[in-house]
């Protein structure tokens, strides 16, 4: 599987397979959550009035802003595909 990003058919990946693209999808949603968390303290900074750089304080807020949706968004896609992922290593454990 050349993309970590589109899980075509789970069924079709060995049980080591799985279970490394398991590791791969969990650590790269650790990171992406480790990311928003530090955007959501840069908002916060940014709203309560420490933005003190070169431009505007609404363009940096709405830059970050924007950031947050799209990771949030990459993070939710994540997040279906472990589900995904560990549903089919349950199935696989239930059947002898």
């Amino acid at each position: 599987m050349s993309s970590l990003t589109e899980i075509a058919d789970v069924t079709a990946l060995s049980d080591a397979e799985l279970g490394l693209l398991l590791n791969q999808l969990e650590r790269e949603e650790r990171n992406a959550s480790k990311h928003r968390s530090k955007l959501h303290d840069q908002i916060d900074f940014v709203q309560a009035g420490g933005f003190a750089a070169a431009g505007s304080a609404d363009d940096q807020l709405a830059w970050l802003q924007a950031t947050e949706r799209a990771l949030s968004e990459r993070r939710r896609h994540l997040h279906l595909q472990i589900d995904a992922l560990r549903e089919e290593r349950t199935q696989r454990r239930r059947t002898p």
